[in-house]
């Protein structure tokens, strides 16, 4: 075993010995001055080249890989070493479990796990029932090299718009993904954006004559998607009380909010 190891440590010897500057691949992490560590590791030096992001840098494999065998045989790194501090991400045991390759650092391989860094994200899923919630976080957050880890899928590649103008940035105006049901809103979200779901009210409302048509739905309907106010939050008790008495629906003679002409038999609401 021991004459074993020394033929090994002998080949390394006269591989790793310094290369002329002409022959050292490009952009190859060194070793040491320009010995080319592609000679043993191209697998490695490539996925490093193409994919390290921030662990690839001017030092080189030598950064991390402080020594080689058989001199030194603990030339792998604890993530720890560089991954530390206050975020609970860190707090995560077996790194690899994930981060399948420290040579490529952001391609990520999915576990069923995901809470353990995205319990925000896990909770309102869980909390807030849906169709989303009956799938993997995969079946939206893709594992493939041309869609890493962070990748955010559009809402459009799975569903269709409300209304055939809308884009994929118009579903973020009311929709989160994971919580897709509970709908808000900025309060002045043009009417328009409204009545890709509510067109009936919007063409009412557009064709009104009266006052409540200079608004904004969300002038109305601010506390929470389908709140609908009390007319007197506005208006208090516009009429005499004898008339309030008699009529206490606004809508007896105002019809709706949207439409404010009197009903009429062939007018409905």
């Amino acid at each position: 075993m021991k004459q074993f190891s020394k033929l090994v440590a002998l080949i390394c010897l006269m591989l790793c010995q310094p290369l002329p500057a002409a022959e050292v691949q490009q952009g190859a992490p060194a070793v040491n001055g320009s010995r080319d560590c592609s000679v043993c590791h191209a697998q490695e030096v490539k996925e490093l080249t193409n994919n390290g992001k921030k662990h690839k840098n001017s030092q080189g494999c030598v950064f991390c890989h402080k020594g080689h065998p058989p001199e030194d045989r603990n030339v792998i790194p604890a993530c720890s070493q560089c991954h530390n501090g206050t975020s609970s991400h860190y707090d995560v045991p077996d790194c690899k479990k994930c981060h399948i390759s420290a040579h490529a650092p952001k391609q990520v391989m999915f576990m069923s796990d995901c809470v353990k860094c995205h319990g925000d994200q896990a909770s309102k899923i869980a909390q807030h029932a849906s169709k989303h919630s009956k799938v993997a976080c995969t079946a939206c957050h893709l594992f493939r090299n041309d869609k890493p880890h962070g990748f955010i899928p559009e809402c459009l590649m799975c569903h269709k718009p409300h209304a055939a103008w809308q884009t994929a940035a118009d579903c973020r105006k009311c929709h989160q993904a994971h919580m897709p049901k509970i709908v808000t809103y900025n309060l002045n979200t043009p009417s328009k954006e409204c009545a890709a779901c509510h067109k009936k009210a919007y063409e009412l409302l557009t064709a009104s004559t009266f006052k409540h048509q200079k608004l904004v739905c969300a002038a109305c309907h601010q506390a929470k998607h389908t709140f609908t106010p009390q007319c007197q939050t506005c208006h208090g008790q516009h009429h005499a009380a004898e008339v309030h008495g008699r009529n206490p629906a606004c809508g007896t003679c105002h019809n709706t909010a949207h439409d404010l002409s009197y009903p009429t038999p062939d007018k409905g609401k």
